[in-house]
């Protein structure tokens, strides 16, 4: 177990300085990503999982 903790720990790590590197890097796309991308992706997840779980509840309780 603490073997895969220490892998994922590892992956986020290189993955954080990648990021940072394309990030500063491209700086109009920092804007973007930051101020549109984040907040809409975001707002698109919570309402997947919201759908999910209304859907869920429809057919368990029968009103689908």
């Amino acid at each position: 177990m603490f073997t895969r903790i220490k892998r994922i720990s590892c992956c986020e790590s290189r993955m954080d300085a990648r990021i940072e590197n394309f990030l500063l890097r491209h700086q109009g796309f920092k804007l973007f990503l930051i101020y549109i991308g984040l907040p809409l992706f975001t707002m698109a997840a919570v309402g997947v999982c919201t759908t999910a779980a209304a859907l869920s509840l429809a057919f368990l309780f029968g009103w689908m």
